[in-house]
């Protein structure tokens, strides 16, 4: 190679470097952006919400109304079902089929804020009249 190429070639490496240092940290936004619609991303914001159900649900079972803890641990089970079936896909049917992650998360974290309102109104201390 010749003196004349490999400075070509080390300009083109330096330009394409220089680029890179100037592009990635307006990309990182972006590159964030993209990992929130990430199956796995949504898996775990829904883990997490179920988490907390769960919690919520066997700290307060024993004053909690029975009907509403049931209710709300029907709900639980369905989503661990629905998990169940949403971790034996495989990766690329994970991404084809995002949008089930997604309502996983949401569902997940919709159950929970209603555990966290039954838990914080005066429909579990109607129990202890039972």
């Amino acid at each position: 190679m010749s003196s004349t190429a490999l400075e070509t070639a080390l300009n083109v490496l330096d330009a394409t470097a220089d680029g890179v240092t100037i592009v990635a940290p307006a990309a990182k936004p972006a590159f964030k952006a993209l990992a929130s619609l990430s199956p796995f991303k949504q898996l775990k914001r829904g883990d997490k919400a179920q988490a907390s159900t769960l919690t919520i649900l066997e700290e307060y079972s024993e004053v909690m109304n029975v009907g509403i803890h049931n209710t709300l641990q029907d709900g639980y089970d369905e989503l661990e079902e629905t998990r169940a079936g949403l971790v034996s896909m495989g990766t690329l049917k994970a991404f084809r089929k995002r949008k089930h992650f997604v309502n996983y998360a949401t569902d997940a974290t919709q159950l929970n804020a209603a555990t966290v309102v039954s838990c914080s109104s005066d429909h579990y201390h109607s129990n202890s009249f039972n």
